[in-house]
């Protein structure tokens, strides 16, 4: 489990048309938990995060992120993983504050996570260090 490293516990903004918000990633597990083993050569990542809503409305939630790895392959939120409470989905607004984790099943290394917003346009980034 990672607490640091990468911009683990750092705020990251998040900018979409209609509001803000920052997002800050508290903690990365890499590992084979889940209600199925990941694929040959995979592995899962589950990130616990926090979101809080600044401006505007912003539209957040697991199905609103991929995780981008070095060679630029996208893999959107996976259902194998074990995780304790998934991030819903959902509009947010100035005060409002959501937490949950993102699972993910994708190879061992450094990751970007993107958040995007209902277009599929990036809103914000965070960068997971590699196990």
């Amino acid at each position: 489990m990672l607490t640091r490293g990468g911009q683990l516990g750092v705020d990251r903004p998040l900018k979409a048309s209609a509001g803000e918000a920052v997002v800050t990633a508290t903690r990365a597990a890499w590992g084979d938990a889940g209600t199925m083993p990941p694929q040959a050569g995979m592995t899962y990542l589950v990130v616990d995060v926090t979101i809080s809503g600044r401006r505007g409305t912003v539209p957040v939630g697991a199905v609103f992120t991929a995780a981008v790895t070095a060679d630029k392959h996208r893999y959107g939120i996976a259902y194998g993983p074990a995780t304790t409470s998934l991030l819903p989905s959902r509009d947010i607004t100035p005060g409002d504050v959501l937490q949950g984790q993102l699972g993910f099943q994708v190879p061992k290394g450094p990751v970007t996570l993107e958040f995007l917003d209902a277009d599929g346009t990036a809103m914000g980034t965070i960068e997971i260090p590699a196990p």
